[in-house]
């Protein structure tokens, strides 16, 4: 975007220009006007050849990881998708200084949904989504306070609870350092509930691509804070959300993680967005996101790639020992969650439904291959096990984390 500068760029440097570049802008063919405001401007982003550029690259992405994952085998991919889900819950909370654990993200996840097991909304929340986003409505207001109080339950003080009807009651202001507000959320609710209205409208009908309207969807969120507190946090699960609405559930749960690492850029994209200098544009907006997204994808593929290579190395291994097949199969399993897992532990009853086998065949498997070492039990209520280092040694594996 060096050739298209922020507008508040134009008026601290050439002064007369930036009003009429803001009309060439947005009277320009490529100029997308939402049914929403910025302040006094009405919001807008002008669909450039970078944004396109941008969009194709993620779109390029999302096929490889897609193949990718389509090429491996069960135990690899729901243990790949297991990791992601429990890494977006701590980058989700780390953004906004709320400090979880990924042990704690799993034990919630492998345990029943219940809202006295802390994270227990949030995780199984991400699992939904990670099968269909569809399994999480976005139809009405009330759906997105659903959606607001699993992804933050347990983590927002009785004092910052939302007192009016679904949302806020009470004004909301970011301050700088110096006291200065930074923002305002709409107030009061009924403009907050017109606010989430419009969204909704925004990704039912989009402006322009569906991915467009996901992120300006999220900038919308933002701007309208309906929440005193957990606004990030639900913010960017809906964006999860609407990207994983288009087919990519792994590009969607890797947002997040991107984003804890790009927090600084985050934070000031937003100000920018809101700037009066920048009159309600929102290109670069979507500019700095479609990018972030891109670099989240890389990320996820490069895990990808490397486990892949561990898992043809453990094939190559296998084929050359004199095991017999069911404990050729079993280790099979047992490299898969150990390469692709967040924890490279399995339960003996997930082990057996791979196998498809009964429990009493797989004890005896697992027996022998405890007394030949090549296991080591992690629990035994529930009993949990994976590979000892011995054994993945043996098949010249690595840990995934």
């Amino acid at each position: 975007m060096e050739n298209y500068p922020e507008l508040r760029k134009l008026s601290y440097r050439r002064p007369p220009e930036d009003d009429a570049e803001y009309q060439r802008r947005f009277n320009s063919p490529g100029c997308v006007k939402l049914d929403f405001h910025v302040g006094k401007y009405p919001l807008f982003y002008v669909i450039t050849p970078d944004l396109i550029r941008l969009e194709d690259h993620i779109t390029q992405a999302a096929y490889r990881i897609q193949a990718l994952t389509h090429d491996l085998p069960n135990g690899a991919t729901a243990h790949f998708i297991r990791s992601l889900i429990a890494d977006e819950t701590v980058a989700t909370n780390s953004i906004e200084a709320i400090h979880s654990t990924r042990k704690e993200a799993l034990e919630a996840l492998d345990a029943a949904p219940s809202p006295s097991v802390r994270l227990s909304p949030l995780v199984h929340l991400l699992t939904a989504l990670s099968d269909a986003a569809e399994n999480v409505p976005f139809n009405e207001p009330a759906d997105v306070r659903k959606i607001y109080d699993d992804v933050t339950a347990g983590e927002v003080a009785e004092s910052d609870s939302p007192d009016g009807k679904l949302f806020r009651a009470q004004p909301v202001h970011v301050m700088s350092s110096a006291q200065k507000a930074l923002h305002t959320g709409f107030q009061p609710e009924e403009r907050i509930h017109r606010g989430i209205s419009a969204i909704i409208r925004e990704w039912k009908q989009p402006s322009s691509s569906r991915l467009m309207s996901a992120i300006i969807g999220h900038l919308m969120f933002e701007i309208v804070h309906p929440f005193y507190d957990g606004n990030g946090r639900t913010g960017r699960f809906l964006l999860a959300r609407q990207i994983a609405e288009l087919g990519w559930p792994i590009t969607a749960l890797g947002v997040s993680s991107q984003i804890d690492r790009q927090k600084a850029q985050y934070y000031e994209q937003f100000l920018a967005a809101e700037h009066p200098l920048n009159r309600g544009e929102a290109t670069h907006f979507l500019a700095f996101f479609l990018e972030l997204i891109h670099a989240a994808q890389n990320v996820v593929l490069d895990q990808l790639n490397e486990r892949r290579h561990s898992l043809d190395v453990v094939s190559e291994k296998l084929r050359s020992m004199d095991l017999d097949e069911p404990l050729e199969n079993t280790l099979w399993i047992l490299a898969q969650v150990y390469a692709f897992g967040a924890d490279d532990a399995i339960s003996r009853n997930e082990l057996g439904k791979y196998l498809q086998k009964s429990t009493p065949t797989t004890v005896a498997y697992l027996n022998a291959l405890d007394d030949a070492g090549w296991i080591e039990y992690v629990k035994r209520r529930p009993v949990m096990l994976r590979l000892s280092t011995q054994g993945a040694e043996n098949l010249g594996i690595l840990r995934a984390y």
